[in-house]
């Protein structure tokens, strides 16, 4: 999947709107490996179907899987992101080679988004609820896992924003083997990205500090406001490490 929690989904699902609004046709996201971009990600709208078809081409995709379908409403919120995979799959007492998805359906309100996930079964395994203030920013976050009969909480989230939305107080309890809590302050950018944290970690009885600094990052936008580059380091010395190469 493209994202991993909720705060990525909601600057992909930014990202998605601003990409469909200014009409873009096609999209190629480059990285940085060995010295050289490299294509990583590409992006076609399917414009009739509300939908954008994502190829990954990252080193770390698995060997069997083949695409991911973005569906998206009549104001460019996603609605559906799935997951479609090819391989062994047992039926009976064989192993055959079908085409399999996973996907999630999201929910999206004027003070939350529920982000809902299904197996290949077409079966509930996880549901996030997540809070947002008037600003649409994250205030909690509740994640509950689907068993064959019950409903597990796994984590709740909460985010606490300062007034000038620069970082925010956090704290998460996790439930699930093995419990854990996090507790810190995060401090973001001008673009909403994480630059630091500053906390820690406890399990059981033990605490370990947490605390991170991420490199800075510098983002390019073009004249229909799409990102199309992002350079890491100061203004002394930057380096292209994405490029975002757009058809319209």
């Amino acid at each position: 999947m493209l994202f991993s929690q909720t705060n990525d989904f909601i600057q992909f699902n930014d990202c998605v709107k601003k990409l469909t609004a200014s009409g873009f046709k096609s999209m190629e996201i480059l990285i940085s490996k060995n010295g050289s971009l490299a294509l990583d990600k590409k992006y076609i709208y399917e414009k009739d179907n509300n939908e954008i078809i994502i190829y990954d081409y990252s080193n770390d995709t698995k060997k069997n899987f083949l695409q991911t379908n973005v569906k998206i409403d009549a104001n460019g919120n996603i609605t559906e992101l799935k997951d479609i995979f090819k391989g062994e799959i047992l039926e009976g007492d064989k192993f055959v080679i079908k085409q399999y998805e996973s996907k999630k359906k999201i929910s999206n309100e004027k003070d939350n988004i529920q982000i809902t996930s299904y197996n290949s079964k077409n079966e509930i395994i996880s549901k996030e609820i997540v809070l947002l203030d008037d600003k649409m920013k994250k205030v909690e976050s509740i994640l509950s896992f689907y068993l064959p009969d019950d409903i597990l909480i796994s984590e709740i989230v909460k985010f606490k924003w300062n007034s000038t939305g620069t970082g925010y107080d956090y704290e998460k309890l996790q439930f699930s083997y093995p419990k854990q809590k996090v507790i810190g302050h995060y401090e973001v950018n001008k673009y909403g990205d994480v630059e630091s944290f500053k906390g820690n970690l406890y399990i059981d009885n033990t605490q370990e500090d947490a605390s991170f600094i991420l490199d800075k990052k510098t983002k390019k936008f073009d004249s229909k406001g799409n990102l199309v580059q992002i350079y890491k380091g100061d203004n002394k010395s930057q380096v292209l490490i994405e490029e975002r190469r757009i058809i319209y």
